[in-house]
């Protein structure tokens, strides 16, 4: 028994740890993306008031996600969902490096 408990301990400090970085990686993400943000700000010309609305609405649709999340998990289960959920990520993150930019040569 003391094996099984010590192993549970285990696994549950793992998974703190695998969700404590999962954390840095949306403060990352969102880092990354507010230097994109300035370009489109200078690009585009936007006023304060529409910045902060697109600034702002990153935000809100990792609710929304976080929120149809529930649904998906209550009709395929955690499992394939998270799955799902990180293929896309892979797949947008392929994407991302392998596909050209507007100003790379061709």
């Amino acid at each position: 028994m003391g094996d099984k408990s010590r192993r549970a301990q285990h696994q549950v400090l793992l998974l703190t740890c695998i969700s404590a970085l999962s954390f840095f990686l949306f403060g990352y993400d969102t880092g990354v993306v507010s230097g994109a943000f300035e370009w489109v700000r200078d690009e585009y010309d936007f006023s304060d008031v529409a910045y902060e609305t697109l600034v702002g609405s990153t935000t809100a649709a990792a609710a929304l996600g976080a929120l149809s999340a529930a649904g998906l998990n209550e009709k395929y289960g955690r499992k394939p969902s998270i799955m799902s959920a990180a293929v896309l990520f892979a797949v947008g993150a392929a994407l991302m490096a392998f596909l050209p930019a507007s100003w790379q040569p061709k």
